[in-house]
């Protein structure tokens, strides 16, 4: 990020910082085996069931999203329920913006869910 941000050219763009490979590119049903396999107890439940827990938990940090989470945009279905495509980010500007930086390593998607719920966790954020 230090990078692209140095540079006066890369102004005015977006940045999609993730690996330039789609097939690297995670679905959420991926993301929820992802978790599994890293030892997180995790239980698939219902949307609804989903959105009552976050407004039964006030310290959850989705509270804010709640409107989002329950406001009907087409029937009786959120936004939320009504995606049915994971998004794919273009990331030809960042690809652009590292050209002269080779050395990049993208991590794994796995490990980046790891140190994600590892700061959670250490936040009181999560508990496991």
């Amino acid at each position: 990020m230090l990078h692209i941000a140095s540079k006066f050219e890369n102004l005015g763009r977006a940045y999609h910082l993730l690996s330039p490979d789609p097939a690297k590119s995670v679905s959420i049903e991926g993301t929820y085996q992802l978790l599994i396999r890293a030892g997180f107890p995790m239980e698939k439940i219902s949307y609804h069931d989903w959105v009552s827990k976050i407004q039964e938990h006030s310290e959850s940090p989705l509270q804010p999203m709640l409107p989002m989470l329950q406001e009907p945009v087409f029937k009786d279905f959120t936004r939320m329920q009504t995606s049915t495509e994971t998004p794919v980010y273009n990331t030809q500007n960042a690809v652009q913006a590292l050209a002269d930086r080779p050395e990049i390593k993208y991590i794994p998607l796995s490990e980046l869910l790891r140190r994600y719920v590892d700061f959670w966790v250490e936040r009181h954020y999560y508990s496991l």
